[in-house]
């Protein structure tokens, strides 16, 4: 009965790290998350980000949304694609500004809790099974430059807490199969 959506940051225009493709109209970040009631049509809540939400970190179950608000990745813009003047280096990398995981709950978009520990993921996944938060980069070779790879970390879904995490190379968005973390090449235990 609720109807969740984001409102685009139109002006954060990306590109892929290794494809020529048109990204003006695909929005990977949003200025706000909002819930609606699907029977009455009113706004329940709306939360306004500090900084920005991308898509991919933005996870909803069992009562509870997640995300991770976190300034937008300079390095994933258009307007900052590497140039090579002579054969000298490109331009050199921003570092992607870690952010905060949140937790709200659905129906009041009120905060259950807030991680600002570390958290450097671009993908959340939800586990409602185990009530686990696995944290990651969507590693693919589709991938923005801010997808970085070679780390994943899990988190306790009721309070936010670190349960571990692991320095791991994969190549595809992880995906959560009851206990298991499948991301090729290999499959990681949850728990």
């Amino acid at each position: 009965g609720i109807l969740f959506g984001s409102l685009a940051n139109t002006e954060h225009v990306v590109r892929h790290a290794y494809v020529r493709a048109d990204m003006s109209r695909l929005f990977s970040e949003s200025s706000c998350l909002f819930a609606f009631d699907t029977d009455s049509g009113k706004l329940l809540w709306r939360y306004d980000a500090k900084h920005s939400i991308r898509h991919n970190t933005i996870a909803i179950g069992d009562g509870r949304v997640f995300l991770i608000d976190r300034p937008a990745a300079l390095d994933d813009l258009l307007s900052r694609a590497p140039k090579r003047r002579g054969g000298k280096a490109p331009v050199p990398a921003v570092p992607h500004a870690t952010g905060e995981l949140l937790c709200l709950e659905t129906r009041t978009g009120k905060p259950k809790w807030k991680n600002d520990k570390d958290i450097w993921g671009t993908g959340l996944a939800f586990s409602r099974p185990h009530d686990m938060l696995l944290m990651s980069y969507q590693s693919t070779r589709f991938k923005l430059p801010s997808e970085v790879g070679g780390k994943m970390a899990v988190f306790r879904a009721p309070e936010g807490y670190r349960a571990w995490e692991r320095k791991i190379s994969y190549v595809t968005r992880p995906l959560i199969n009851d206990r298991t973390i499948i991301a090729q090449p290999g499959r990681l235990d949850l728990l």
